[in-house]
């Protein structure tokens, strides 16, 4: 694998320090899958991109000699929510003790991906079938954390990846080889539990998850110029695509060819939207997609902006934990084309708030009492007073429960019902 995520200690999140880049990464492959009892989908040629190095691999599969290739020995089959996944891993099949072949910690890692696949197959409501190849793991610590991507083929229209036409199909376009393919990069120190991770480790689920969101379609296949790695292709993601400041259409059919219609200096501009309506709705406004000066290769265009609170951002902090989506995320999957996506109702702590919400709120969604003054993180919403300051400066006194005159039947039915969700935010 040639495209791992370099880490930086510049720079602050709140109060949290060395950050590390999560960036895109669609690495070059080679075709490495299984038999599934279908034909590959001879006559085409698919891509898989590395970004960050601008390299381009071609798999075609009308060449002398491609076919289906055996499953792999090591391959695991999981089921969660109507998906079953294929996961191969290379570790094992090489036999080389590391990362998810290591004989100590190899079996949690594999269980920490199968709880992003898990979450991700919560948030698609789909059924089918998805394939996963797990390439040789990292262990240098030097670049990207971990890197995911998918295949996108050539034919001119604007794609959401591999992972979405074998859902979509019901078959496998492609059995020949695999929708996803990930790379983690086990030199850095990593939460491989099921709790929230600490200072200074990294937490795999987050990360997982993150990268599972690349596989899926939140990418962009514009390099900075806005010239695609593939001709005449770009992805669904980059079609929602919009220079706010003017409203200007980025990226759009051009005839039947999809065609970038800005300037270079557009990719540059912290002024690039997704106007997916989906989102938007969601959202309040189309939300700030990344595009820095410089251009960020591997990261620019593929992420939010640094300043929304979401998992798909290019950064993530030593000790952050974040494992669900931001609603309008969510949302924007319904916008390339899942449209059965919706936000699980998952409550890592048990406050009667969702993770999803508590990310929202900027409450801590693996503590029910955020700020640590003795009260339930939900009661506290449905108080009104601050879930994460305190004292509740500026809100009513947060005196302890016993000592609220004024506690409402709505907030001890709340109480007794174990708590409540909020409804969706707009931003």
């Amino acid at each position: 694998m040639i495209c791992v995520n370099r880490v930086t200690a510049a720079g602050n999140r709140g109060s949290q320090t060395a950050l590390s880049r999560i960036g895109l990464c669609l690495a070059v492959v080679a075709a490495v899958g299984w038999v599934f009892g279908s034909s590959p989908a001879w006559g085409k040629v698919y891509y898989g991109i590395s970004a960050h190095r601008g390299v381009v691999k071609v798999i075609d599969t009308d060449a002398p000699g491609f076919g289906a290739k055996p499953r792999s020995a090591s391959a695991d089959e999981v089921f969660f929510n109507g998906i079953t996944w294929t996961i191969t891993y290379e570790d094992e099949d090489l036999g080389n003790g590391i990362g998810f072949d290591d004989p100590d910690f190899g079996a949690q890692r594999k269980a920490r991906l199968e709880d992003a696949l898990e979450y991700i197959s919560l948030v698609l409501n789909e059924t089918g079938e998805l394939d996963v190849f797990v390439e040789e793991s990292e262990t240098d610590g030097s670049d990207f954390l971990a890197s995911a991507g998918t295949f996108l083929d050539e034919t001119p229209s604007f794609q959401t990846g591999l992972a979405f036409d074998h859902i979509q199909a019901g078959a496998d376009p492609a059995p020949s080889f695999e929708d996803i393919f990930v790379v983690v990069d086990f030199g850095y120190p990593w939460n491989e539990d099921t709790g929230a991770a600490v200072f200074p480790d990294f937490d795999l689920i987050s990360v997982l998850i993150h990268e599972m969101g690349h596989g899926i379609g939140m990418l962009s296949l514009a390099k900075e110029t806005g010239e695609s790695f593939i001709p005449d292709v770009y992805s669904t993601w980059d079609e929602v695509m919009e220079r706010g400041s003017v409203s200007q259409d980025l990226f759009d059919l051009v005839g039947d060819t999809p065609t970038f219609l800005g300037a270079a200096s557009d990719l540059v501009s912290d002024d690039v939207v997704f106007i997916g309506t989906e989102a938007s709705g969601e959202f309040g406004s189309p939300p700030l997609i990344y595009a820095p000066s410089p251009f960020d290769e591997g990261s620019s265009l593929s992420h939010w902006d640094e300043s929304l609170t979401a998992i798909m951002t290019p950064f993530v902090a030593r000790g952050e934990t974040i494992r669900s989506f931001a609603p309008f995320e969510v949302a924007s999957l319904r916008d390339l084309g899942w449209s059965n996506a919706e936000a699980p109702v998952i409550d890592s702590d048990g406050d009667g708030l969702s993770d999803s919400d508590e990310l929202a709120l900027g409450t801590d969604p693996f503590n029910p009492d955020s700020d640590g003054d003795g009260f339930n993180d939900a009661l506290e919403v449905a108080l009104q007073t601050d879930p994460k300051a305190g004292t509740g400066v500026g809100d009513p006194p947060e005196t302890p429960v016993a000592g609220i005159a004024g506690l409402t039947a709505l907030a001890l039915g709340v109480l007794a019902a174990g708590g409540i969700r909020l409804a969706r935010r707009k931003r």
